[in-house]
């Protein structure tokens, strides 16, 4: 993890290294040092967390901050201590604040230009993404002052 000149995370569970890692490995329950054996923990636990978390949710469902933390807690909950907790600020923050409005995007030429903006961002092209979530924080905002 890069250390910030700003801020100091280092304290932070998320931000500490297992003991002879090397600077490797982050902190972990199972005391895993090396980075490949991290590696495999990591997806073999993604490969069962999937069998569980493929039921789970309907094509059209809406995620929320706390399905993020479910699948987050699922996937590496037995391997860092930090899983389940690390996205409850954002749990927190979204009772605060209503879900961003996707409507806009997810059909026909809209989905395209945000394909594109994508593209144009790994150019470094920020404007049509700046563009595109312009107009749906705009929509939620809409929605939430209705």
């Amino acid at each position: 993890m890069k250390h910030s000149r700003k801020y100091d995370t280092s304290a932070l569970v998320e931000a500490q290294y297992e003991p002879g890692s090397r600077g490797r490995v982050l902190k972990n329950k199972l005391g895993i040092k090396r980075r490949r054996e991290m590696d495999r923990v990591e997806i073999d636990a993604l490969a069962r967390s999937m069998v569980k978390l493929a039921g789970m949710f309907a094509q059209a469902h809406r995620f929320k901050a706390k399905d993020i933390c479910l699948i987050h807690k699922i996937w590496l909950g037995d391997i860092y201590e930090w899983a389940a907790r690390l996205l409850a600020d954002l749990m927190a923050m979204q009772a605060n604040y209503s879900p961003l409005d996707y409507t806009g995007i997810s059909k026909g030429k809209q989905r395209k230009a945000y394909f594109r903006a994508v593209q144009e961002g790994m150019d470094k092209n920020y404007r049509p993404m700046i563009e595109i979530f312009g107009r749906v924080i705009s929509r939620t905002l809409k929605e939430v002052q209705q």
